[in-house]
């Protein structure tokens, strides 16, 4: 009986260590499928996972396929820093502006705040403006006194009109006067000091007895005086006779970014070609970005100016609805461009 029994226990134990490859820890020839396995996690691709997951493959160009089955561009990838740009698309687009000569064949509009608020004052007030602003450029020569009439367009205020311009202006600076002493015969008929009106005689007697005199800024009425009544002209004090003029402080002209301007502006019908200046609200983001154009123009006076991308949406309106910007200098054309 316990010979029979020791017999049975033994065959048992053989039994069981015949079956320990079946039930081992998966490290076997046939492990049992996982559910994304779906019983052939392999099957016939070499590349794929114990998962059924494909792994990534290398591309002809040496970037690694992904794993939706796209493939990465020129090799940019986010450790580059840059923004990988796919096959066949346009590149985002720049606010470009283009110097061009300014003329009635398109609008301008009118940018600098100050500039559009002169046009404003000049067109609905009495008398000339006089009025000096930030150019942003050295030694500034304004374009408005070479123009003879514009065409105004005020969204935003109520100087719509046609009008005949009367402008001087230029680089801002203190005009320092002196006197030269010439012969008599030399001026057929100089003005007498003393008809000169009060306020100014003693700026032209300290010209002439003294090294020189002011300084006097040119777009105020005493400084249009001068302009008109003192350089270039002869006077007489005390039985000599002078010619009037201004020193050139080349330095000061050269280093200014201010323009002054005596601006007057006189309804008219009928003007030949007048130049076509709107007055428009301009966006703050459309300010800032333009703003960075011009001043990277400062710096590169034959090149456009250049903004972007990338480009806010009032930019983008802003340029799809305007042909060209006048500033104190220059006229440009607005494009965007790639």
């Amino acid at each position: 009986m316990d010979r029979d029994r020791r017999r049975y226990l033994g065959l048992l134990a053989g039994a069981l260590a015949g079956t320990a490859g079946c039930l081992g820890d998966g490290n076997g020839d046939d492990p049992t499928p996982t559910a994304e396995g779906a019983g052939d996690p392999a099957g016939d691709d070499p590349t794929a996972t114990s998962t059924g997951t494909a792994r990534a493959t290398p591309t002809a160009a040496g970037s690694p396929a992904a794993t939706d089955g796209s493939v990465a561009t020129d090799g940019a990838t986010a450790a580059d820093g840059g923004t990988a740009t796919a096959p066949g698309t346009t590149p985002a687009p720049s606010l470009v502006l283009d110097p061009v000569e300014p003329s009635g064949d398109a609008a301008l509009t009118v940018y600098p705040r100050k500039l559009a608020s002169m046009l404003r004052s000049a067109a609905t007030g009495d008398g000339p403006v006089r009025a000096t602003a930030d150019a942003a450029v050295y030694a500034p020569e304004p374009l408005l006194p070479t123009v003879d009439a514009v065409e105004i367009v005020d969204p935003a205020g109520d100087a719509d009109g046609t009008y005949a311009v009367a402008c001087e202006g230029g680089a801002d600076h203190g005009m320092t006067l002196v006197a030269d002493e010439v012969p008599a015969e030399e001026a057929t008929d100089p003005a007498p000091v003393s008809e000169f009106p009060a306020e100014y005689r003693d700026l032209v007697v300290e010209a002439l007895t003294e090294p020189s005199a002011g300084p006097v800024s040119p777009e105020t009425e005493r400084g249009e005086w001068v302009r008109e009544q003192f350089f270039g002209e002869y006077v007489s004090y005390e039985g000599q006779t002078y010619r009037g003029r201004e020193v050139h402080p080349t330095d000061a002209v050269f280093f200014s970014t201010e323009v002054w301007y005596v601006l007057a502006l006189s309804p008219v019908e009928g003007a030949d070609d007048p130049l076509r200046l709107r007055l428009p609200e301009i966006d703050s983001a459309v300010r800032r970005t333009v703003d960075g154009a011009l001043e990277e123009r400062s710096k590169h006076d034959r090149a456009p100016a250049v903004a972007g991308p990338p480009l806010a949406d009032a930019v983008r309106s802003f340029a799809a609805d305007t042909d060209r910007v006048l500033t104190h200098t220059h006229a440009y054309e607005v494009a965007l461009r790639p």
